[in-house]
């Protein structure tokens, strides 16, 4: 299980885009392996959804890819804001056998083929539309 503090602060754009009822997905992407560009056994992509409800006033947070609907509500964008700070977030089997010393990273973006069509090409280009996130990396213990 890895548990994720993720300090995201939505740009103007991204903001707007949520509030109009627009779903933003942000991919976390975390890998272990020697070298960063060949694939490793331990790779997992989640994907975290955040959602506005105008009519009921209600934001959601939502992780894509559970089986069981991982979902939880928040009444302000600053809960959500919040709730982002603490995701608990399963990883396969693979990551619980690394050899000691194992580098692992993290890395959080948002997934621009998720946005609708007319989205797509500023976020592709438009740097408001990208997060400012840190790619994280740390040494996994002895198994």
């Amino acid at each position: 299980m890895l548990e994720l503090a993720l300090d995201c602060r939505l740009s103007g754009p991204m903001q707007d885009a949520l509030d109009h009822g627009i779903p933003l997905t942000l991919l976390i992407t975390v890998d272990a392996g020697r070298w960063r560009l060949l694939p490793s056994d331990a790779h997992s992509d989640r994907r975290i959804e955040l959602r506005y409800f105008p009519l009921s006033r209600r934001y959601q947070l939502r992780d894509l890819d559970t089986a069981t609907a991982d979902v939880r509500n928040f009444a302000t964008p600053g809960y959500l804001s919040a709730g982002l700070n603490s995701l608990r977030l399963p990883l396969p089997s693979a990551f619980a056998s690394l050899p000691r010393g194992t580098n692992v990273r993290v890395d959080a973006g948002l997934e621009t083929a998720a946005l609708p069509g007319a989205l797509r090409l500023p976020a592709l280009f438009e740097p408001a539309w990208r997060l400012s996130a840190a790619e994280f990396t740390w040494q996994a213990p002895a198994g």
